[in-house]
């Protein structure tokens, strides 16, 4: 960003649907996979494109209570087992668009409570 620039602002399900000429609503169901008219989900996809919207995680887990975050608490992360464990678990959140945040507790019981 420029010196003395403002911030970008980020695009919003308003901004899509008016591009598209749509409703918030039919935006909203074509961002969630849901029910829309053909031609209403090429015109709000095409405006998204244009736009260049972005999905905001963290609104969307303050929006729906849930994130797209799951937490390994291992006893220790340098042993062959726990690691392969994470590496495995982290591949398969990760192709479902889930993030791995791990945790070791050095295998310490009280550490693993703190954490818990």
């Amino acid at each position: 960003m420029k010196p003395g620039a403002a911030p970008k602002r980020s695009v919003t399900l308003v901004d899509i649907a008016r591009h598209a000429r749509v409703s918030k609503s039919t935006a909203s169901r074509v961002l969630n996979g849901s029910s829309a008219s053909p031609a209403a989900r090429a015109r709000v996809l095409a405006a998204i494109d244009a736009l260049g919207y972005r999905v905001n995680s963290a609104a969307r887990s303050l929006r729906t209570t849930r994130s797209a975050l799951v937490g390994l608490l291992v006893p220790a992360i340098n042993h062959a087992v726990f690691a392969e464990i994470a590496e495995r678990l982290d591949r398969e959140l990760h192709d479902q668009g889930v993030t791995l945040a791990i945790t070791s507790s050095g295998w310490d019981e009280e550490a693993e409570i703190r954490a818990l």
